[in-house]
């Protein structure tokens, strides 16, 4: 809100801003009403479309991240085998 009233103040002609004094038009709260947001919504298929993509997406990363998170422990043990294995051929090897 600062920003807005630092470019209006200095880029903005005082007249304009006199005449207009911050109303808005007077149509202007039928067409921001959510009954028309809504059906526009409802009628814009590239609106449903993407929204749908971002949904999908977000819940398959969701799901991926818990999928990740529960097998984290058997991962984590698996890697400590695996490098116990690697750091048991190190060093003097007993002889039998």
């Amino acid at each position: 809100m600062l920003l807005d009233h630092y470019i209006r103040r200095k880029f903005v002609h005082p007249d304009i801003l006199q005449s207009v004094k911050d109303k808005p038009p007077p149509d202007y709260m039928e067409e921001g009403s959510w009954s028309s947001v809504l059906n526009s919504i409802k009628s814009n298929r590239s609106f449903q479309v993407e929204a749908s993509m971002r949904l999908s997406l977000c819940l398959a990363l969701a799901v991926g991240t818990y999928m990740h998170d529960k097998n984290k422990p058997k991962r984590l043990a698996m890697q400590k085998r695996r490098r116990d294995a690697q750091y048991a051929q190190f060093g003097p090897q007993p002889r039998y």
